[in-house]
């Protein structure tokens, strides 16, 4: 019980709410460039890797569900919805705005 209350924190789940897309998003760069560089690759749109890289929070989001971190999950929840809210506000284009 107590390392529940360790790790159930509103500012753990902004953390890795942040970190873990960030960290995807920096990974997938490295990894399109070299597959740029093998020439597998021509080009893949950076609204993709930054939607996948947003998408990456579920992991650690059903991780914090499953053990019942509900104030960490509620940090994550912040984070993923200010990242939508910034891809969606660089795509308003689809949306037809």
């Amino acid at each position: 019980m107590k390392n529940r209350m360790k790790y159930d924190r509103f500012w753990i789940g902004l953390m890795v709410g942040i970190a873990v897309p960030v960290v995807v998003y920096a990974l997938l760069l490295i990894l399109l460039d070299l597959l740029d560089t093998m020439d597998l690759v021509e080009y893949f749109r950076p609204r993709t890797t930054m939607l996948i890289a947003i998408c990456s929070s579920i992991i650690p989001f059903q991780y914090f569900r499953r053990h019942r971190y509900d104030q960490a999950m509620r940090g994550m929840v912040f984070t993923v919805l200010a990242f939508t809210a910034y891809w969606l506000f660089e795509n308003k284009y689809l949306l037809g705005l």
